[in-house]
């Protein structure tokens, strides 16, 4: 060997078709929605599945599966450590229970810590940030995306706002940031995951909402929820709060983008489930808004003037 192999930009690749070729190999199928994602059936039913992460296995399945399929994966690769039922796994705890999962980072929130602030400099509170803080402030925007992308949907908001300030970030801004800690640290949320009955009864359920330049550059911010819902019991699926990619001229135009991005995440959800399951057709997929005047538009059949 010349050099080492970690850091090219090919190592990621040949490890990731190693993987592929094996589950292939056990007639593993790859998900034609997600790369990460493999899929066993015998005669239309799930019977197991494994999902990538880097070089991390998340899998489950029948006991025949786990015999006939992991036991080849774990003779091909080495696996350091196996855990199941209750485990900690890349700054998650997670639980399994019989009649749910339930996913938390309160450790990982505890461990944060807000930006030191002089009662001086708390009085400038409009100045622009210096080069340090401005350091400062973005370590804590990793951090928060890091928990509202896995387990806090209810911060997603204010790590939008953060992340946008950009190049016109103030003391202010830092205020806001220490402020999100403290709800993170403050407020112990568990997202839980229920059984959700037979797969055909499944509908999807998403939540779609706009704000018309809301963000500290003058953008518009775009959000969304989408859960799984079987029967009485309902799951959150994927969520997210971020700057819409299109420039907007008004509240209505906003409005549509959000909730056309949200219809697309939904539809995602639903394809993923009727190919996991070998449905016949895709889950429901139920689109809610608080916008009267979007509703307004999409139950009329006048042109829009502006639908941009």
């Amino acid at each position: 060997m010349k050099r080492c192999l970690y850091g090219l930009s090919d190592a990621p690749r040949e490890w990731y078709n190693k993987v592929e070729e094996k589950m292939r190999e056990l007639d593993g199928k790859v998900s034609l929605y997600d790369q990460s994602l493999f899929i066993w059936h015998e005669d239309e039913q799930l019977v197991g599945l494994v999902v990538i992460h880097v070089d991390d296995f998340t899998f489950c399945g029948t006991s025949r599966w786990h015999d006939c399929v992991m036991g080849e994966v774990l003779k091909e690769f080495k696996i350091s450590k196996q855990e199941k039922g209750a485990f900690k796994y890349i700054g998650l705890k997670i639980e399994q229970t019989d009649k749910a999962i339930y996913v938390d980072q309160l450790q990982y929130a505890k461990s944060l810590k807000g930006i030191d602030i002089s009662t001086e400099r708390r009085k400038e509170i409009n100045d622009v940030l210096n080069e340090k803080e401005k350091k400062q402030l973005r370590s804590v925007c990793g951090q928060l995306l890091w928990m509202t992308s896995q387990t806090r949907p209810d911060v997603s908001f204010q790590r939008c706002m953060l992340s946008n300030y950009g190049k016109n970030a103030t003391v202010r801004s830092l205020l806001e940031a220490n402020k999100a800690i403290k709800t993170l640290k403050s407020v112990e949320v568990k997202l839980m995951f229920p059984g959700l009955g037979q797969p055909e009864q499944i509908k999807v359920v998403a939540y779609g909402d706009g704000s018309h330049n809301s963000l500290p550059n003058g953008d518009s911010q775009g959000g969304h929820i989408v859960f799984l819902k079987g029967g009485k019991s309902i799951a959150p699926i994927s969520w997210k709060s971020k700057k819409l990619e299109r420039v907007t001229k008004s509240p209505l135009a906003t409005e549509i983008s959000a909730v056309a991005d949200t219809a697309d995440y939904a539809h995602l959800v639903a394809s993923i489930l009727k190919e996991i399951f070998c449905l016949n057709k895709s889950p429901t997929v139920e689109l809610v808004t608080d916008s009267k005047s979007l509703k307004d538009n999409l139950e009329s059949t006048r042109v829009i003037e502006n639908p941009r």
